[in-house]
Order: structure tokens, then C-alpha cells, then sequence
């Protein structure tokens, strides 16, 4: 009860059953442990971008972010945040970056990290930006959700685990769709957010990053940007995929505690 609570967001496509393991774990420490899948992910309701307001932008997910945040934890102490991989690491240092007063750690996990190369999204994920075979493709959750997330590290994924990770998409029509517009918004404004990301957390002021990698990402290699500010602190997490919790929980929860 003393140590801030802990916010763990995943990346697209997982949700939030990729911390399974490790918020089990930190949650016998004490602290406690706050997960939630972004719109259009996981559990959480897809929008209909075609009629609401929220278009899968960074600022409608960063603005969700923060509404949520101070539903469930209001104006009291300070929290840390681990975020993940594309839309998840990027939306969390975003939010991070501009509450200052609200974050006192982040640890990003194989996110973005580089602007000139921020717009590059990996194969598994770019071929649904194909005008005529994308819409069909994102629609099927096992090529959408399930073989995305075992091509981007080293093992093969327990069947089971595969399939608890498609069930939201296949519980619902539109996920795809949601898919789609993040990619779109991840190549368009992917760098510029990236440099905002940097130019805010490596500023005075900022809360201490921690960036932890693994080093067997086959969608972004096997090492963070060299050109990292000084102040951010950077570990490896060897063996690991891009899913590092996914694939080494331990020393997730190692590079986080």
C-alpha cells in the first residue's frame, strides 16, 4: 500500500491477458496492479470511428488513458506505468509525458523509440494497410491477433494462449476495422509522436524511464535506438520476444520491480 500503483499496458494486437503472469506476481508484493486493454483491443468495446468521435488517434487514445486513469485513481499519489510495443508503449509515454505530475516511473518494453523509423510497421502487421485484401485479412483474429503475436518472437505460442488471445475478436465484427485506423494512424503520426515522446521524458522534470528489451524482437531487432537520452535507464531481457511477457515472465518482472 505504500508503493505507487502500477499501470501495464500491452501493445497491439495483445491486450491486457499478455500481463498475466507478471500482475499476478506484483500483486502478492502489495501493490496493486491496474490492467486495461485500449479501444478496439482486448475486451475493451471497438469504436464505430464511423459515427463517434474517437478515430484511433494518439490523442483520443492518450485522452481515454487519462480519463480512465483519474476514474479508477483520482488526484492521489503518483503511479508507474509499463507500456508496450506499437500504440501501447507509444500512447503510455505520450500520457506520461504530458502529466508530469502524474507519472513518477515509466518502463517502455519494445516501443518505438526511433522517429526516423517510428512510421515502420512490421510485415505482419503492414499488409492489412492492402486496400482490397487488408479489410478481409483483419477480420480473421487468428491473422489479425494470433499468428502476429507468435511471428514476433522466438517460440510458438500454447494453443491455448492463442486462442484466449482471438476470443475478443471473434466475440465482436468490427475489431478489425479498429486495426486498420491504428495502423494507419501509427504510420501517418508515429514519428512525430515518437519525437514528442522524447523530447518530453528526456526534459528535467520528467519521471524516470526505464526502458527494458527484448532482445529476440523480430519486428524490431534485437536492441533499443543508440540515441536514447542519458537519462533513461536501458536493460535487456535476453531470450525474449517482442511480447516479452509473453515469453519470459520472470525476467519481465525482473526489469520492472
Amino acid at each position: 500500500q505504500q508503493d505507487p500503483p502500477i499501470v501495464f499496458i500491452a501493445g497491439i494486437p495483445a491486450y491486457s491477458f499478455l500481463w498475466r503472469e507478471v500482475i499476478d506476481a506484483v500483486s502478492k508484493t502489495g501493490r496493486r496492479v491496474i490492467t486495461l486493454d485500449l479501444p478496439g483491443f482486448g475486451n475493451s468495446t471497438a469504436p464505430d470511428i464511423n459515427s463517434v468521435p474517437f478515430k484511433c488517434t494518439f490523442n483520443d487514445y492518450v485522452a481515454g488513458l487519462d480519463y480512465i486513469l483519474t476514474e479508477l485513481l483520482g488526484d492521489g499519489q503518483p503511479i508507474e506505468v509499463v507500456a508496450q510495443g506499437f500504440l501501447g508503449g507509444t500512447v503510455g509515454a505520450l500520457w506520461a509525458g504530458r502529466n508530469l505530475g502524474k507519472c513518477s516511473r515509466i518502463t517502455l518494453m519494445n516501443t518505438p523509440l526511433d522517429p526516423n523509423t517510428a512510421g515502420d510497421l512490421p510485415t505482419n502487421l503492414k499488409g492489412f494497410l492492402n486496400p482490397f485484401l487488408g479489410p478481409i485479412q483483419a477480420q480473421n483474429p487468428l491473422q489479425a491477433v494470433g499468428k502476429p503475436i507468435e511471428a514476433a518472437g522466438p517460440y510458438a505460442l500454447d494453443p491455448n494462449d492463442q486462442a484466449a488471445y482471438m476470443k475478443p475478436s471473434m466475440e465482436r465484427g468490427n475489431a478489425g476495422f479498429v486495426l486498420i485506423a491504428v495502423l494507419k494512424e501509427l504510420k501517418k503520426n508515429g514519428p512525430a509522436a515518437v519525437s514528442e515522446v522524447l523530447d518530453r521524458l528526456g526534459a528535467p522534470g520528467a519521471p524516470k524511464v526505464r526502458v527494458a528489451w527484448g532482445d529476440a524482437d523480430r519486428w524490431m531487432g534485437s536492441e533499443p535506438p543508440s540515441s536514447l537520452p542519458d537519462a533513461w535507464d536501458v536493460v535487456t531481457i535476453s531470450g525474449a520476444g517482442h511480447f516479452a511477457a509473453e515469453d519470459w515472465s520472470e525476467k519481465v518482472i525482473d526489469a520492472i520491480v
